[in-house]
């Protein structure tokens, strides 16, 4: 398949994108589930992104919007620029604008940035419901501390003349390990007690290195299953807080009710409601799967919601049910999936776990070509049932209909660090990024650039990169494959060497003599290989001398003791950081006769691992040779 097929998947249109951008590289505090638990991620060199970036991003990205997200990986409020950076998104009018945040650093300043911009979702990392257990995962937090900044969110939020279930939505984000699973029903307490609304959860997924396997809840899946039922007890019971997003228990399957059909009224209230939602057109063309999605409840719940299709003509009816459908299987119900409906119907049973999904396959339909009409019934506690809706549904060839995504985020999501570099979604682990965000290329040439184009061929092709098979954003429907539960390396990447051209500023030099010295710095975690000088390779070099995809060293940088204090202040746990400064001379003699010269400044780590500080081109002097 080619990647202009693809990249039809992926309009570039006005308000279609979710934009997710971190503006600070830093957090505050070290969870000991997190990356930032790492030296060599907690004491990184620091990089916030100024408001004058981000206004220049903003005129690109904004206005493709129809959801930006303000941190995603790292704390916003560690930037001095977020309050104006909060300002800057409000002039866009983006439909929805949310940000993560662990709520300590939320000052009178803060408070008065999020409301007076418009923010609709504040999303507060907590992890623990008491303070010896928030305090113990979440290290350097200090509960009293964030009771008191969410307290003081609401209570201005309350003054701005908007209601409690009004913008920002407040929302408690939780990892759900054994440390915290008794206390799940105490989250709904203190989410009513400080005006929170919203709760969301996700399983521990851990680092290697951070000695947590021990705490995954799929070491213990009863034990899980019961602390599930008692908190979403007290979810029931709780006038005003819902679920966002919750997993699946484990080991569970949709059972089939024993219960036999009943005569249906239709004006009758205790029939089941509800909807099916998605795909939003009634006529489908699918070359292999389609999902059907909705949402049901029921005054005495939902047992379950069947899907069965029409009979075609013709067709005997020995396989039909009583209502003349052919079975095609039953729907999932999805934990935590649709919180709008679940706040709408609050009294309902079962509202925080109202959704529903069902994949029709190409085998499940007659493979003679016409359309199958295709209905989704909901059955509710007492047996009676009621038509959610129906598709008309026609097989088609690959080539002619738009084919079923396991993934879309790199067809409708967009993520930028602090630094600019651009990536498909915060969990999307790629080494190098698709593209940044510093002039040289638009924002269209990233999206439909090679590395964009290429990861959406391997998705439609079925061949998904190796950091797409257990992605942190599937382990809420996938709680019963360990591959999702097994450590994972996070740290290597966070090693890599870190460091600075400083000398000569300008990207572009002439030059007055036969030689320039170039001066900077730079620092490993641990001691690294050193740092290079490359030139562009040229025909008449030998291939020995070859590396990096057609560069050639010219030598390595020397390093000098006690030279950049500074860098040492800012990274005293770094290797050697009293000796992070470096020199090297560049003489013409040593280099090819042209004029106009482009070289590269690289660190190397001992395990491969490279980082380029910096490139500079230079023009020398003309010689007697030249004119």
């Amino acid at each position: 398949m080619d990647c202009k097929f693809s990249n039809q998947l992926a309009p570039l249109e006005r308000r279609g994108l979710t934009i997710l951008i971190d503006v600070s590289n830093r957090c505050n505090i070290r969870c000991r589930m997190c990356y930032f638990h790492f030296d060599s991620v907690f004491h990184r060199e620091p990089v916030y992104t100024s408001p004058e970036d981000f206004t220049r991003w903003a005129e690109q990205l904004l206005p493709m919007a129809h959801a930006l997200h303000l941190a995603c990986g790292s704390e916003s409020m560690t930037s001095p620029h977020f309050p104006r950076i909060l300002e800057i998104t409000g002039d866009y009018g983006v439909p929805d604008v949310k940000f993560l945040t662990n709520g300590l650093l939320m000052n009178e300043r803060m408070r008065e940035a999020i409301v007076d911009s418009g923010v609709h979702q504040v999303h507060i990392s907590i992890d623990g419901a008491t303070a010896r257990t928030y305090e113990s995962i979440r290290v350097g937090g200090n509960f009293d501390r964030l009771k008191e900044n969410i307290a003081a969110l609401a209570k201005r939020k309350a003054t701005s003349g908007r209601g409690i279930h009004d913008v920002p939505t407040l929302q408690f984000n939780i990892t759900l390990m054994q440390a915290n699973l008794e206390e799940l029903p105490l989250f709904v307490d203190l989410a009513e007690e400080l005006g929170v609304t919203r709760i969301a959860a996700r399983h521990l997924m851990p680092y290697k290195g951070l000695d947590l396997a021990d705490q995954t809840l799929s070491l213990n899946k009863d034990q899980a299953n019961e602390g599930f039922r008692r908190f979403f007890e007290r979810i029931e019971a709780s006038p005003s807080v819902v679920v966002s997003n919750f997993p699946d228990e484990f080991c569970a399957a949709t059972q089939p009710s024993a219960l036999p059909p009943q005569p249906v009224d239709p004006q009758d209230v205790r029939l089941p409601l509800g909807a099916l939602d998605t795909p939003a057109s009634p006529e489908i063309h699918v070359s292999e799967i389609v999902e059907l999605a909705g949402w049901a409840l029921g005054i005495e719940g939902v047992k379950r919601v069947s899907i069965g299709r029409e009979l075609l003509p013709n067709e005997n009816p020995a396989g039909a049910d009583e209502r003349g459908l052919v079975p095609l299987g039953e729907a999932r119900f999805l934990p935590g999936m649709r919180s709008d409906v679940a706040e709408q119907f609050r009294d309902l049973p079962g509202a925080w776990s109202c959704a529903w999904s069902f994949e029709v396959g190409r085998n499940d339909l007659p493979q003679g070509g016409e359309p199958v009409v295709v209905h989704a019934i909901a059955v509710g506690g007492n047996g009676r049932a009621a038509d959610l809706g129906s598709r008309v549904i026609q097989l088609g060839a690959a080539s002619d209909v738009t084919p079923h995504l396991y993934c879309r985020r790199p067809f409708e999501d967009l993520y930028v660090d602090s630094s600019g570099n651009v990536y498909p979604y915060p969990d999307c682990q790629t080494v190098d990024p698709f593209g940044r965000l510093d002039g040289e290329q638009s924002l269209e040439e990233i999206w439909y650039g090679e590395a964009f184009s290429d990861l959406r061929r391997r998705i439609l092709e079925g061949d998904p990169p190796s950091m797409c098979l257990t992605c942190p954003d599937f382990i809420n429907r996938n709680v019963d494959d360990a591959a999702f539960f097994a450590p994972r390396p996070a740290e290597d990447d966070f090693r890599l060497p870190i460091g600075h051209v400083d000398e000569p500023i300008q990207s572009l030099v002439e030059v007055s003599g036969d030689r320039l010295q170039l001066s900077g710095w730079a620092l490993g975690f641990e001691e690294f290989e050193g740092v290079d000088v490359l030139r562009v390779a040229l025909p008449a070099d030998p291939l020995s001398e070859c590396r990096m995809n057609g560069w050639v060293r010219v030598g390595r940088v020397s390093f000098h003791e006690g030279t950049r204090p500074d860098v040492a202040h800012r990274h005293p746990k770094r290797h050697k950081a009293e000796r992070a400064g470096w020199t090297f001379d560049l003489k013409r003699e040593d280099l090819p006769s042209q004029r106009l010269q482009r070289f590269l400044i690289v660190a190397s780590n001992r395990d491969g691992g490279q980082t380029l500080l910096g490139q500079r081109t230079f023009v020398w002097p003309a010689s007697h040779d030249d004119c």
